[in-house]
């Protein structure tokens, strides 16, 4: 049976003595781990939690290699970070902005490049959430663009190597103009006046100047192997954005907890990330970003929940249906209002098979006659380039523009076709769940209402 550990991350503040008298301070970032966390309890899942001056970055990266090494096939861990987000020079010359996205721990910063490097120790098909409410988050969890060979920047005088011991430092001064302007000043102001989750440029370049050889030696320590596991990041706003802090919680994060209402959201990994975002203004826009391997299951399973793969049982073999039932079934409502402008939602049981499409006739012989079909009398999922090839899920909603097209028929027929097969191009076990020879007794919905204006067709 899969497991589930989660991991919570909050700093309200930092060792001002490890970031040159710069303490960090915060409101919402314990309270958000704190509410991540009993997210996490409610769903199943082992819990820990590391707050302010345990949250050092040997305690983060410690708690994240101890996962991986835990961690089998099947589980899922979520991870929740809440606190300071920075960006250092990139001292290998191969990212694409010049720039590392870091995660401000309590005594110094974790480097994306060290993320990163963790996710290739989890074990096949482990499923990673990350969810990051800081700055500078929108890639925190990706790979640095490892070179070939090493790159020589050059200098009037002669060519200076980066690494090691970072004497190419200077070389990539420009990336952090604005900050060296800031130095040369004088001491930056706390930036906890104006709520921001920033380490200020000028104490992030001071803090990796300063400690260069160990946050250099982390920047080129290449990964050990490849990623088989997972990764999915909804950040708090994009790499270039700043993150809100708040009294209660980070903007993100309440928006978060606002979309996750009590456990009654039942979307998708990237419905999750487009209801927070639409919430988002403008200027803090969350990002969803993937690193490992594309794992459909998971990208269509419900956040912050033990992803349960209902392809196989626990013996590896094909789920085998319940006691009694006979195939795949699906139920609708018995009638709808065309006035409605969303299509009607339907409750699936696709039996053995993982996998289903969903189909709607106002003919039923539709399902089993290609030729009789138009765009007013038919619809199927599984020609549809708007929607995934295949669905998982217990409840399947009609698309807004399908039901447009079809509302203004008396009647609608439906069924589902399964299959054990994500791929398209095959239908494997496939099973329906009504059979095209007995198509007219398909269960059908009664359209109600007074006819609807027919949809616009572009021309």
């Amino acid at each position: 049976m899969s497991q589930g550990f989660s991991l919570h991350i909050g700093l309200n503040g930092v060792d001002a003595s490890k970031y040159n008298g710069w303490a960090g301070t915060l409101a919402g970032c314990i309270n958000d781990a704190n509410a991540m966390e009993t997210i996490c309890q409610s769903q199943g899942f082992t819990t820990q939690k590391l707050l302010d001056g345990e949250a050092t970055a040997d305690a983060i990266l410690g708690a994240i290699g101890q996962a991986a090494y835990n961690l089998q096939s099947g589980d899922t861990c979520v991870i929740s970070y809440s606190g300071h987000g920075g960006q250092v020079p990139d001292t290998t010359g191969d990212s694409p902005t010049g720039l590392d996205d870091t995660w401000v721990a309590y005594d110094r910063m974790v480097l994306g490049h060290e993320l990163y490097n963790l996710w290739g120790q989890f074990a096949a098909n482990v499923r990673i959430e990350v969810y990051s409410d800081s700055c500078h988050s929108g890639t925190v969890i990706r790979e640095l663009f490892i070179p070939t060979s090493i790159r020589w920047p050059q200098s009037k005088r002669k060519a200076i190597p980066i690494f090691p011991q970072g004497r190419g430092l200077q070389n990539l001064k420009s990336v952090f103009a604005q900050a060296a302007k800031a130095r040369s000043r004088g001491p930056s102001p706390d930036i906890a006046a104006i709520r921001k989750r920033s380490i200020p440029p000028a104490i992030a370049l001071e803090v990796f100047e300063r400690d260069m050889p160990m946050y250099e030696a982390a920047q080129w320590t290449r990964k050990r192997g490849e990623i088989t596991a997972s990764v999915i990041l909804i950040s708090g706003c994009q790499d270039n954005q700043e993150s809100q802090d708040g009294q209660s919680n980070g903007l993100f994060t309440e928006k978060l907890l606002s979309i996750w209402d009590g456990g009654n959201f039942a979307g998708s990994m990237p419905q999750f990330h487009q209801a927070i975002l639409a919430l988002m203004p403008p200027e803090q826009t969350p990002n969803y970003f993937k690193v490992g391997v594309d794992d459909d299951v998971f990208t269509n399973s419900k956040p912050l929940t033990v992803v349960v793969d209902e392809r196989t049982s626990a013996t590896g073999q094909p789920a085998k249906p319940p006691t009694g039932q006979q195939g795949p079934v699906v139920i609708g409502p018995q009638a709808y209002d065309r006035s409605q402008s969303g299509g009607p939602v339907f409750n699936v049981k696709p039996g053995a098979n993982p996998y289903y499409v969903f189909e709607i006739a106002s003919d039923p012989n539709c399902f089993g006659y290609p030729a009789q079909r138009t765009a007013n009398n038919y619809y199927g999922s599984w020609n549809d380039p708007q929607v995934k090839s295949r669905f998982t899920g217990a409840t399947y909603s009609l698309p807004s523009y399908a039901w447009a097209a079809l509302r203004n028929s008396s009647k609608l027929y439906y069924r589902i076709g399964t299959t054990s097969s994500f791929d398209l191009g095959r239908w494997d076990n496939y099973a329906v769940s009504t059979a095209d020879s007995d198509a007219a007794s398909a269960p059908a919905i009664s359209v109600n209402g007074a006819m609807a204006s027919p949809p616009l067709v572009p021309v």
